[in-house]
């Protein structure tokens, strides 16, 4: 993963400068994991889901969780194919907490 993230040196990730977001690198972060995994995982072993079924970041205290230990989840009675929060702080990180 460091050695993809080198190969992108000099080009900002979209938190650096937003006009970057829409060229190939925008989020080069999760460009270079792109690369890496499809350098390292079969095309045909890809399972492509339609667009617009993802729930995004501002969405995700909408969703209700279902069952913990499957992680099923529901946003206005459909399943989504994946909860995305991009950006930064991210919501597992113990620093975003404040303790007790």
């Amino acid at each position: 993963m460091l050695e993809a993230c080198e190969r992108i040196v000099g080009r900002p990730t979209v938190k650096d400068d937003r006009r970057e977001i829409d060229t190939p690198v925008g989020f080069s972060s999760q460009e270079a994991w792109n690369a890496l995994l499809m350098s390292e995982v079969l095309a045909f072993t890809v399972d492509l889901q339609p667009v617009g079924n993802e729930v995004h970041r501002s969405q995700l205290p909408l969703a209700e969780v279902r069952h913990v230990r499957t992680l099923d989840c529901r946003l206005d009675g459909q399943a989504p194919t994946l909860l995305h929060h991009w950006g930064e702080p991210k919501p597992w990180e113990s620093w975003t907490h404040p303790t007790p």
